[in-house]
């Protein structure tokens, strides 16, 4: 009888006499439809520090004088236009908004423009362009001309690169990481229809950083700083490499049977940004290859974390000024 049914339903199916049954969700998928109802919840959870930090005044800098150090106060107003858009809420935007007043704004482009702070290159400048997307995303232009002067000199620290020395800031676990700085200025480049930025990019990208080893597995070492190197390599070559390029290297790169395991032991304050800062790299994958696998990492880092607060919420000199903008940026891919 069972075969009968099954000689029925084909017929029902090809004649289209009858609609196709729905398939079974994955465990996987459900996974991810659980993870769709808690998100708002916790984006609000990780927006909590993020609007006390960035309030502060911690340093002296016009607009980005909170979080505790520039760069963390950059994250932390471009987390605040994320928040704005994945929970449709204007105060996140309303305090952002108060942040970036215009004699703020003028003074952060004149201590650019006095080629300060040149130790934010190059981290808190790639951020900086992130940040600068968002808020023109939400109809703001006036980060425009320091994004010009931030982007300009992150070019020029990108050309400078010695070869030699390319892979040690390509495998860098901290603020030197290139990959995270090209991927930046890359977007920022493509944005911006500078085509000829982005097409140096693109060469630097094949040429400099394609040919550095580093493995997925190498991650379950990469456990001293808030940056996965291998991860981030990964982001940049699925992001910037043409799609006939980027499928050839994920091939050859991908392991058979992907495994990365979260933290939840932290031996200092620094990695307890790598749970998030993998994530994104995860989530990158998963978009390149469409391999449930990887989202199903990115779920393990972003909610092992998530259930961790005293290394996101408290402490705000080790955690609560830095990590949550990591959270929102990870949450804020998938949208």
């Amino acid at each position: 009888m069972g075969a009968h049914r099954s000689v029925l339903l084909f017929l029902c199916v090809a004649l289209s006499g009858c609609p196709a049954p729905e398939p079974e969700p994955s465990a996987s998928d459900l996974r991810w439809l659980d993870w769709l109802d808690r998100r708002d919840e916790a984006v609000a959870d990780l927006a909590e520090p993020v609007l006390d930090c960035v309030q502060r005044t911690d340093t002296s800098f016009g607009a980005f004088h909170g979080c505790y150090d520039w760069h963390s106060a950059v994250h932390g107003v471009y987390a605040l236009h994320a928040a704005t858009r994945l929970l449709d809420d204007p105060q996140y935007l309303q305090v952002a908004d108060a942040v970036l007043g215009p004699a703020a704004v003028a003074d952060e482009l004149a201590t650019l423009e006095n080629s300060g702070p040149l130790n934010e290159i190059p981290y808190g400048y790639a951020w900086f362009l992130r940040l600068a997307s968002a808020r023109e995303a939400a109809g703001r232009a006036e980060l425009a001309p320091l994004a010009e002067v931030v982007a300009a000199r992150l070019a020029e620290w990108v050309d400078a690169l010695a070869p030699e020395d390319v892979p040690d800031y390509v495998l860098a676990d901290n603020y030197a990481n290139a990959s995270w700085a090209v991927a930046n200025l890359h977007a920022h480049a493509l944005e911006q229809g500078d085509s000829a930025l982005a097409e140096r990019l693109e060469d630097f990208v094949r040429d400099a950083i394609l040919p550095v080893s580093c493995a997925l597995e190498q991650e379950e070492e990469e456990i001293d700083q808030f940056f996965p190197p291998c991860l981030h390599r990964a982001l940049v070559l699925t992001q910037v490499l043409p799609p006939a390029e980027r499928d050839a290297w994920l091939q050859s790169w991908l392991p058979e049977t992907p495994f990365l395991e979260p933290l939840t032991d932290f031996p200092s304050a620094h990695p307890a940004g790598l749970n998030f800062s993998r994530a994104w790299g995860l989530w990158a994958l998963f978009e390149a290859t469409g391999d449930d696998r990887y989202r199903d990492l990115w779920l393990d880092h972003v909610l092992t974390h998530l259930d961790q607060p005293d290394y996101w919420r408290q402490d705000y000199q080790a955690h609560s000024h830095w990590v949550p903008q990591f959270g929102i940026f990870a949450i804020d891919m998938t949208d």
